[in-house]
């Protein structure tokens, strides 16, 4: 792959590796990650809506080809290069993403239980 993301291997086809990203807004599959296999297989049916990691590397890219959600693939690039972070950086940044996460849902909670007991006065 020519892209400058990190090889990934497929999670369904572990001897394929990752070739692109399905953009369905609801797409239903265990993963949005898809291999050659799965563009033909599963995620068939959104082939259209399927666009190659290394299209993702820049947005002029994606101005040329006319996509039409150019901030989602943003995004997408975004997850995917979290995505190889915590590859590259082990348990460390596994432990620190959960602990952001488990920051923002107690923060959430504490918001939840501040309007519960305000609408309970």
């Amino acid at each position: 792959m020519d892209s400058g993301f990190k090889s990934v291997d497929c999670k369904i086809h572990p001897d394929e590796q990752v070739l692109g990203v399905c953009l369905v807004d609801k797409c239903e599959f265990a993963t949005r990650l898809v291999c050659f296999t799965c563009s033909t297989e599963d995620h068939s049916e959104h082939a259209k809506f399927i666009v190659k990691l290394a299209d993702l590397e820049t947005k002029t890219t994606l101005q040329h080809r006319n996509w039409p959600q150019v901030d989602l693939a943003q995004d997408v690039k975004k997850y995917l290069d979290q995505v190889s972070f915590l590859m590259e950086g082990g348990d460390a940044a596994i432990d620190k993403l959960f602990e952001e996460i488990t920051s923002q849902v107690l923060t959430e909670l504490e918001k939840a239980k501040k309007t519960v007991k305000k609408e309970m006065e």
